[in-house]
């Protein structure tokens, strides 16, 4: 079952979707997309995988756009796992997910 939940990131407070449990697999979103491209993805989680798909900076519902390099937005995906206390995982991109 999918969950819309949220973290706080240093100072921003941070929207993902979640599936299922075990090794995690964090999921990476298209420009100019959001976290939600990943719901049928994660309504299908395999056993033993835990699905993550965080909001990259300034997308999301009720995100104001910004403009952040890609640099800055795989900096906030590590400041996410660390948010999560996830030491490894497996990342997985579509377009500009992919860049970062």
């Amino acid at each position: 079952m999918e969950r819309e939940l949220y973290v706080e990131v240093g100072a921003r407070r941070q929207r993902y979707l979640e599936a299922g449990s075990g090794w995690p697999l964090v999921l990476l979103h298209a420009f100019p997309l959001t976290a939600d491209l990943w719901r049928p993805q994660l309504e299908r989680a395999p056993r033993g995988w835990r699905l993550l798909a965080p909001d990259l900076r300034g997308f999301g519902p009720g995100v104001p756009p910004t403009s952040a390099s890609l640099d800055e937005m795989a900096a906030d995906v590590e400041a996410f796992l660390d948010a999560m206390e996830i030491d490894k995982a497996v990342i997985g991109g579509l377009s500009m997910g992919g860049y970062v």
